[in-house]
């Protein structure tokens, strides 16, 4: 069975109308979709590409997803400056080992460069840094997922409560 596409026009007009419905899974059988694929797209339709208006006030669970993504953009980076120093750090390993293998028995090494003590520190600062990030980055998955469990537990109409009920 083939999956049908819509087109973006129709995902749009089916989340508005989604919006201002009673009942989702009245909708969805109505544009011969499933709920779940409304809900996915009300989702693709709330992060804001550059230049574009949301379609609707942006969640803290949206917020939360695209800091999760800046942040992974961030480790990205972090691991590969850290491959790059781990490999500087190997070369001049090698090129130290090297000299001191020529070194005659009972003849005093020369100082090994100070570049390879100021690689491991380096190194050490960015594994710090690295490990920060993740740290981060699992909060935040920890809270779009707790995000997303309450949400689904209001019964997943869509719409947002203004404020908690209170007991009287």
């Amino acid at each position: 069975m083939e999956r049908k596409r819509y087109s973006r026009k129709f995902q749009r007009m089916a989340v508005a109308r989604m919006e201002t419905c009673e009942d989702v899974g009245e909708l969805a059988r109505e544009l011969g979709v499933r709920p779940r694929c409304l809900y996915k797209w009300r989702r693709k339709l709330e992060m804001v590409e550059p230049g574009q208006e949301a379609s609707r006030p942006s969640t803290h669970a949206s917020a939360h997803r695209k800091e999760i993504h800046r942040l992974k953009q961030l480790l990205a980076e972090k691991t590969l400056e850290v491959d790059f120093f781990k490999g500087a750090l190997q070369r001049c390993l090698y090129k130290w080992r090297r000299k001191l293998e020529m070194v005659e028995p009972g003849q005093e090494a020369s100082r090994p460069s100070t570049h390879a003590s100021a690689h491991r520190k380096e190194i050490h600062r960015l594994k710090q840094l690295l490990a920060e990030k993740t740290l981060e980055v699992d909060f935040f998955k920890g809270a779009l997922q707790k995000v997303e469990a309450r949400r689904q537990k209001r019964g997943g109409t869509g719409e947002t409560a203004s404020t908690s009920r209170s007991e009287k």
